[in-house]
């Protein structure tokens, strides 16, 4: 899924404004800190600035992007306002400011956005009454001051996780229903291939059946023949509509899968066609994870492999799919991937490698395994076999 990734003109704002001000509060919130407190100060900002220039570093020099590349920027930014906070007043106001920016303009997934803003608003409230112990107001108005303060964090951190629910998580759903359409499209066309030939059958088969039965003596075992193999069609078809409900089915359960099994429907379903040779082999028939990120990836991989293959004329198409303890090792003798392909994809950019295809599907298998907590690797096989390699690795669990 294209999730989480955004224009590093973006990233970069965020970055600058960051570095910026973790150097400007050195020159002009220093005199306000009583000396015992300026090391821990200086350390601070100084590791904030050190930290930013890596990522902006990361960004535009190496152009390497990932889905916890923001979630990290988030939690940098929330630390650098909470400790400017515990020295310097007002810097709650940079907080409430960041707070609004990432949950508006900068969408991350709710296993990154909640606990780190959760732990940031309980950071600065803290910083906020401890910190206060450096500011020289009397005690009533430091009182007052907490109060409203932190009623006023409180006030923006519900308005924005309200913003965020509204109109963060309905995009992000919006995003999984069209990657859905999009799987689902992209196999239409084969199983609408196959069914051309399946649907004119049944028509033969009555016809042929209609002038048996006009016959003076119809053969029973020709009926019987013909039956049979009118029946064949029929659970064909109905096979392939439940082959094309299950790949628009979605949960985010996770479950034991059989990867064989797993396999062997999707050829019979969308490749029974394309004379592919697909072996399974591995010390495992199963991994545990999500069965429609997982059987999406498959599709996207055969399917890349499978264009392969036809536009470089492969004689002999092979796919072997290795399956050990919580890893797939995806192979195939298409070719191999360009070095600007490997380079891109590895990076988390689409790109372009075929003369019809934008390597989105690729693209699409990352976003799947990052979803749960896995990853996906992408090589050329360094076997012999000119051909892709793809190492598929999923989260442990007990």
């Amino acid at each position: 899924m294209k999730k989480n990734l955004y224009p590093p003109i973006l990233i970069n704002t965020a970055l600058i404004i960051c570095l910026t001000f973790s150097l400007y509060g050195l020159a002009i919130d220093l005199p306000l800190i009583e000396g015992e407190f300026r090391p821990f100060y200086v350390g601070g900002r100084l590791l904030v600035a050190f930290i930013c220039s890596l990522f902006l570093f990361q960004v535009n020099i190496l152009k390497i992007q990932y889905p916890a590349q923001v979630p990290m920027i988030y939690s940098l930014i929330i630390a650098y306002c909470i400790q400017g906070q515990v020295f310097v007043n007002g810097y709650y106001l940079a907080f409430m400011q960041a707070i609004a920016g990432f949950s508006l303009f900068f969408p991350m997934p709710k296993k990154y956005y909640y606990p780190i803003t959760f732990v940031g608003n309980l950071l600065i409230l803290v910083a906020i009454w401890t910190g206060l112990y450096h500011y020289s107001e009397d005690a009533a108005k430091i009182f007052k001051f907490n109060m409203d303060t932190s009623l006023g964090i409180v006030l923006i951190s519900v308005i924005c996780l309200v913003g965020y629910i509204t109109i963060t998580l309905a995009r992000e759903q919006k995003q999984i229903l069209a990657e859905k359409f999009l799987d689902v499209g992209r196999y239409f066309g084969n199983f609408v291939h196959d069914l051309k030939g399946i649907v004119s059958s049944p028509t033969v088969y009555v016809e042929l059946l209609a002038a048996e039965l006009n016959k003076e003596a119809p053969s029973i075992d020709f009926i019987r023949e013909v039956v049979t193999n009118l029946k064949a069609d029929v659970y064909s078809i109905n096979d392939k509509v439940l082959g094309i409900n299950n790949l628009s089915k979605n949960s985010d359960e996770i479950v034991p899968i059989d990867i064989r099994k797993l396999v062997g429907s999707l050829e019979k379903h969308f490749f029974a066609r394309d004379n592919l040779n697909v072996s399974i082999v591995g010390t495992k028939d199963y991994v545990i994870g999500n069965e429609y990120s997982v059987r999406s990836i498959i599709l996207n991989l055969i399917n890349n492999s499978k264009e392969n293959f036809q536009l470089k004329g492969i004689e002999s198409p092979s796919i072997s799919i290795e399956v050990g303890p919580q890893k797939i090792t995806f192979r195939d003798n298409g070719g191999g991937f360009s070095k600007n392909a490997l380079k891109k994809i590895n990076q988390n950019s689409f790109f372009t490698d075929k003369a019809h295809g934008s390597g989105m599907g690729l693209f699409t298998v990352k976003e799947y395994m990052s979803e749960f907590n896995g990853s996906a690797y992408f090589s050329n096989r360094t076997d012999g076999t000119d051909g892709a390699q793809i190492e598929l690795t999923f989260a442990k669990r007990v």
